[in-house]
């Protein structure tokens, strides 16, 4: 099995921070005839957390496996802060206490 990378800040923006925007890429990426794909953050400067926790809802809902890579300190942070926020149930649609989907952060 292949695995696909795709440049967010090609393909989206270096700010991405609209929901919209996490959408459009994952439609993208379900379209895809790959089932393991790698979402390079390298050239993104920052992403808010509106757009992470899009980006994490969306891909607990896929089958697909996807990898975050590529990521400075400060988009890192946020995926971060946001998977926190989703862990102690403040933010729909989990439950506390529920496993998040597995969203691989390599180091950079």
């Amino acid at each position: 099995m292949n695995m696909w990378s795709i440049n967010v800040g090609e393909k989206i923006a270096k700010f991405p921070a609209l929901r919209e925007s996490a959408d459009s890429i994952f439609k993208y990426i379900e379209e895809a005839d790959y089932d393991r794909l790698r979402l390079d953050f390298s050239s993104v400067e920052f992403v808010s957390a509106s757009f992470a926790h899009q980006l994490i809802s969306n891909i607990k809902n896929s089958k697909k496996t996807i990898k975050l890579v590529g990521m400075n300190k400060d988009v890192k942070r946020m995926f971060k802060i946001v998977k926190n926020r989703l862990a102690k149930g403040s933010t729909a649609p989990y439950k506390s206490g529920e496993e998040l989907p597995v969203v691989t952060i390599e180091a950079l």
